[in-house]
């Protein structure tokens, strides 16, 4: 399953969540746009090619950085969510986008 403890620059900032009634951080509140470094307006092409050119620098079998596995993880889920069109519409309704 998908770590919702995420380093560097993948962490989300911790936010008001309405379900728990508290300050924390929430993998929800991730944009996966950032995390592939791609527009809003991308098309599945551009997100694939995104996904491997991220994943060939992240992945943990190629990078011996400590956080490379929780990265990895980001961009594979970011990928995931952006390639399925309801839940990319589901993550761009959270992120408010139009």
């Amino acid at each position: 399953m998908y770590s919702t403890r995420l380093l560097g620059q993948y962490r989300s900032k911790a936010q008001f969540c309405p379900r728990t009634n508290r300050q924390h951080r929430c993998r929800a509140q991730l944009n996966y746009y950032e995390v592939l470094d791609i527009d809003v307006e991308a098309s599945q092409e551009d997100i694939k090619a995104a996904f491997r050119r991220k994943a060939k620098l992240l992945h943990p079998d190629v990078n011996p950085a400590a956080d490379a596995a929780d990265s990895f993880r980001a961009v594979k889920r970011a990928h995931e969510v952006l390639s399925n069109d309801a839940l990319r519409q589901e993550h761009d309704n959270k992120l408010n986008l139009p």
